[in-house]
């Protein structure tokens, strides 16, 4: 039966809900109500054993504390096991590690920081977010569990502790570093301990360079990355949100414009992407392209706005005049990117999360059981090819060159195409 009582005990730690954890500030890999579950149970062998005892006389009333002394010293080892031997406690393992391109050999593993749980689910991990280098560090965020930076030789140079990024499935934004400015934006729910905001930190110490405060949705956070452009003489960086697109001047943090457009539906994950020349923003119910040199301006930045109904988690991309994108359950499309008209749609097969990559001329639309379906980069619907790892993924793949690196639930995979 003991063992019995540690399993529930182990997997209890599991199945609290986040909510419950929030509000009462408990920590979720410990099981408070098995506790009380095994306690409950204690109680009931005790008053088990009285009853029986009283039946038989004062002669039997000595084994109600060998039973009592039993199950204390049984819930205690229970408890030993669960902190010590079976998991400890806040004791999982952030870290940046480092591999061989070619031949996939570890070289190194720098551990900055520690976490409370192993994860938030099969779909999102505390290590969501991309890790962003500026060619000299690298830096590796894990929303409440903190931002670290380390050198290209494996040294911790610097670390943030505090929460910066609290939500319901976990952190999805992704850092963004340009000229030696970091850049996180936390845009969580109303509800959270802590407010939006967009933080720069000064790449080389971590110092905070500047903050400001942003509007919470009532119920949800936001899980786009930002993205920086060159503006009339200025790098700024481009925020979509809930109620608006913002434009903040990358050095001092300055609001610079704010184009309203409120975000319909429960999910905001895909990011904004741009050419030389527009800014698309993906929506639940339509797609917008802005002109990148009206924005701020007393004009009209909007050149078009298609409607296209569903959920999108996937960032889509921009290819020679043709945006493509893929809702979550499946439908592509390719568009002009100048007028927005519909070149082609598609069904695809599976759920989509992970989002779209392009390598040469060809682009890689792959779903949540690892399939990918290569299609021309074209103004007609052509799959060149179909490529099956057996394995979920959600995390974008990287192309690099003629090699592809996807990271899927268990392995990291090098694909390179000799063709190309």
């Amino acid at each position: 039966m003991a063992p019995f009582l540690l399993y529930l005990y182990r997997l209890s730690g599991y199945q609290m809900p986040d909510s419950f954890v929030r509000q009462n500030h408990v920590r979720p890999d410990v099981a408070w109500w098995c506790i009380g579950l095994y306690a409950l149970l204690v109680l009931a062998t005790i008053t088990g054993c009285y009853l029986r005892s009283a039946r038989h006389g004062a002669t039997e009333r000595y084994s109600l504390l060998k039973v009592f002394l039993l199950m204390g010293v049984s819930l205690g080892i229970t408890f030993f096991i669960q902190v010590s031997l079976v998991e400890k406690p806040g004791q999982f393992i952030r870290a940046v590690i480092c591999l061989n391109r070619d031949s996939g050999e570890l070289w190194w593993t720098c551990e900055g920081l520690v976490g409370q749980t192993g994860g938030r689910g099969i779909r999102v991990t505390h290590a969501a977010a991309t890790p962003v280098t500026d060619g000299k560090h690298i830096y590796g965020y894990f929303g409440e569990d903190g931002l670290m930076c380390v050198s290209r030789e494996g040294k911790l140079l610097w670390k943030k502790t505090e929460s910066m990024f609290v939500g319901k499935y976990g952190v999805a934004t992704s850092p963004i570093a340009r000229d030696n400015v970091l850049i996180i934006v936390s845009d969580v729910a109303k509800s959270a301990d802590s407010g939006s905001n967009i933080v720069a930190f000064d790449c080389i110490s971590g110092k905070i360079l500047w903050k400001k405060e942003r509007k919470s949705h009532q119920e949800h956070a936001s899980y786009c990355t930002p993205l920086v452009k060159a503006l009339n003489g200025k790098q700024v960086v481009i925020v979509h949100g809930w109620y608006d697109t913002k434009g903040y001047n990358l050095k001092d943090g300055q609001e610079l414009w704010s184009y309203p457009m409120t975000h319909e539906g429960d999910h905001l994950v895909a990011s904004p992407v741009s050419d030389s020349n527009h800014l698309y923003i993906t929506g639940t119910k339509q797609i917008r392209a802005l002109e990148l040199s009206k924005l701020g301006t007393e004009s009209d930045p909007l050149i078009w706005s298609r409607p296209i109904l569903g959920e999108k988690s996937s960032t889509p991309v921009v290819v020679d005049g043709l945006f493509f994108l893929v809702t979550e359950a499946g439908m592509a499309f390719c568009l002009d990117a100048k007028t927005g008209n519909i070149l082609w749609k598609q069904r695809l097969k599976g759920r989509y999360y992970s989002s779209i990559v392009t390598m040469g001329n060809q682009v890689l639309f792959t779903n949540e059981s690892g399939q990918t379906t290569i299609l021309a980069a074209d103004k007609q619907f052509r799959q060149l090819a179909k490529s099956v790892l057996d394995e979920s993924v959600y995390a974008s793949f990287a192309p690099v060159g003629k090699q592809l690196y996807v990271r899927t639930i268990k392995y990291l995979y090098c694909i390179q195409d000799d063709k190309q």
